[in-house]
């Protein structure tokens, strides 16, 4: 079995050099899985698109907050690829590979929001015609908000853990 980080990093090959890696949305989607199943899998509804690997809280559920290393998120997260994000034309070129089939995309993971890109990036995919929702902490929601609507986002997740005492607590930051 080839283990998932060999999987992230043959995409992220694929996205940077779809010609030297031979990747076509048709290959990405679903060439590997149907290898398993007799052949035929399903073509995925939608796509988790993690952004960058840095947030502003300290959440303590969070190896990136707490800065934790030694479970497999951080090392993925954080030691292979730490301020090595893909670029904004990256994640076009993503957007426009999988756009045939009208998946909605998640935007989601650390906190989507200090992307530098992010606002492109969701009218990049609106402009294709897709479905673009973001999750965030909600701490930079206040300047972000319309921005990200004119920019065509269709749905929005804010993380709160409780009252403000708890939710305080749990995401190692006041407010």
């Amino acid at each position: 079995m080839i283990p998932a980080g060999v999987w992230v990093e043959r995409i992220v090959r694929g996205i940077r050099e779809p010609g030297r890696y031979g990747l076509r949305s048709r290959y990405l989607l679903s060439g590997w899985a149907s290898r398993f199943g007799g052949g035929r899998s399903p073509m995925p509804t939608g796509f988790f698109l993690n952004v960058n690997n840095h947030c502003n809280l300290k959440c303590r559920m969070c190896d990136v907050g707490t800065d934790e290393g030694g479970s497999s998120f951080y090392q993925h997260m954080l030691e292979h690829g730490k301020d090595q994000p893909l670029s904004l034309e990256e994640w076009k070129r993503f957007v426009d590979q999988v756009a045939a089939l009208n998946p909605i995309l998640f935007i989601t993971t650390t906190e989507p929001l200090l992307y530098k890109d992010l606002i492109p990036l969701v009218a990049h995919a609106s402009g294709r015609g897709l479905r673009c929702e973001v999750t965030t902490n909600g701490y930079l929601l206040e300047r972000y908000a319309a921005p990200l609507g004119e920019a065509g986002l269709q749905g929005l997740t804010v993380s709160i853990d409780g009252d403000e005492e708890t939710h305080d607590a749990v995401r190692g930051v006041k407010g």
